[in-house]
């Protein structure tokens, strides 16, 4: 039976996540962060948050990128603890046009069109290849998030969504 209740987390239940042991660089671990950072930068899409580069971050210490699914531009203060989650990431070797999480190749052919506008005049069928692996990432993410939620003793079903939920009601 599928509830349509939206799932939300309430504030414990995300310091329950944060505080979780797990092994770091893990696949649980990298998943842990990428959900975080999602609800830390007021519940980014998955699809957004995967394909974010080096350049979406200003020198103000701000995320700025366009919503894939609204064309809206966002502007998000980058507090403390999304800023931790971003150092695992950074390194000598990054590039601005790099993608911040290792879940997108930056040397794909798809990674050479870096702003919407670029983006838009991808051949079609890169942009469904770059939708497909978008979408497969942010399965292989949600289905992680569950085994988090199990370690967690959380018995509800979250997903990269869920993070959205969560940083709505909380900021409510």
């Amino acid at each position: 039976e599928v509830s349509t209740t939206k799932e939300k987390l309430n504030e414990a239940e995300i310091k329950i996540i944060e505080e979780l042991e797990l092994k770091e660089n893990s696949l649980m671990w990298h998943c842990r962060n990428y959900f975080l950072f999602s609800f830390y930068l007021a519940g980014i899409r998955a699809g957004d948050l995967i394909q974010l580069r080096w350049c979406n971050i200003t020198s103000e210490g701000r995320l700025e990128y366009r919503m894939a699914k609204t064309k809206k531009d966002r502007s998000i203060f980058l507090h403390d603890k999304a800023r931790d989650i971003l150092e695992h990431y950074y390194n000598d070797s990054c590039k601005p046009t790099h993608y911040i999480f290792p879940l997108l190749d930056s040397t794909a052919d798809y990674a050479k069109a870096i702003t919407p506008e670029q983006k838009a005049t991808l051949p079609p069928a890169m942009i469904i290849k770059l939708n497909d692996i978008v979408g497969a990432k942010n399965s292989l993410l949600n289905k992680y998030l569950n085994k988090i939620a199990a370690e967690a003793k959380i018995e509800k079903h979250i997903s990269m969504h869920i993070a959205r939920h969560s940083f709505a009601k909380i900021a409510k």
